[in-house]
């Protein structure tokens, strides 16, 4: 479009290239020539951006396959090439500390590409009776955008998918690290992190919702808390909507919060619970930064 004003930042193709590669797609950028034959500047600009990064990361792009993980509690991806795993690091983690849930198989080396005579360290970690891989990372990344972190393996690394359930005095925690966002057309809501803390930002259309699914051991009624906080001031007194199947509750949004009255009954097995806005409009401002939701036993 020659009236086009508005490009995507670099940091988001390449954040989106990772992503749909993790999940065993390919990008296509959509860049037309002008009359002349010329790609605008600001086109431009941003493919040479994309071109330097995949001269020194590309290994973790060309060739590689879905990621084995269904979740991950960081703002990254990752993807995989035979026996070596490519982490993507959005937010380099403020403890250096970096958990792959349910990584059963210990690597034979990890190193940092682009940095490889820098230490990584790893170790076994219990998760409430679970496994995972906890790695011990150097204090800065390699990468403002996406700093990559290899593991090499002697076999195919095996990974037992991620269930989230209360933990044992019943708490659930669901943080948006492992939120899905579901939307028909035009999202705006989009995962984002600080300090290594993601959150869903960017969230001003109604018909993006944020959906988390969990297994239940027993059914129980809970308490629904929301971690939040407002993203512009046209958010203050709009509502939220709390939905576990055909059980819904409203919150409104605060200066110092959102408080979510009643409780709602969730029965055993797998649950999916979802939140939305209920009063935003698509082309209007961000209403409220997401960091999570938790269900606590009412009563």
């Amino acid at each position: 479009d020659k009236n086009e004003t508005v490009f995507k930042p670099t940091e988001e193709l390449l954040h989106k290239l990772v992503d749909v590669v993790s999940k065993g797609g390919n990008f296509l950028l959509n860049v037309g020539p002008e009359p002349s034959g010329r790609i605008r500047p600001e086109e431009a600009e941003r493919l040479e951006a994309v071109g330097r990064w995949m001269r020194k990361y590309g290994e973790s792009i060309y060739g590689t396959t879905a990621s084995p993980f269904r979740l991950l509690p960081f703002f990254g991806r990752v993807t995989q090439k035979d026996n070596r795993l490519y982490v993507h690091l959005f937010d380099w983690p403020a403890d250096g500390q970096l958990v792959l849930p349910g990584l059963q198989t210990a690597p034979v080396a990890v190193a940092l590409l682009g940095r490889p005579d820098e230490t990584v360290g790893w170790q076994f970690a219990d998760r409430d009776g679970d496994r995972d891989v906890l790695l011990t990372l150097p204090k800065e990344p390699t990468d403002p955008i996406d700093s990559v972190v290899v593991l090499d393996f002697d076999a195919a690394p095996v990974v037992e998918p991620l269930t989230l359930r209360p933990s044992g005095d019943g708490v659930l925690d669901l943080p948006s690290a492992f939120a899905e966002i579901r939307s028909r057309h035009g999202q705006r809501a989009k995962p984002c992190s600080e300090k290594g803390r993601v959150y869903i930002g960017n969230w001003s259309n109604p018909g993006d919702v944020v959906a988390w699914s969990f297994t239940l051991p027993n059914a129980g009624t809970y308490a629904v808390a929301i971690d939040s906080r407002t993203a512009s001031k046209e958010g203050i007194g709009q509502r939220i909507e709390v939905r576990v199947g055909e059980q819904t509750l409203v919150g409104t949004i605060a200066e110092d919060g959102i408080a979510v009255e009643g409780s709602i009954a969730i029965p055993a097995g797998e649950q999916t619970l979802s939140v939305k806005l209920l009063d935003a409009k698509r082309t209007g401002p961000a209403i409220l930064d997401l960091f999570g939701v938790t269900l606590r036993p009412a009563g």
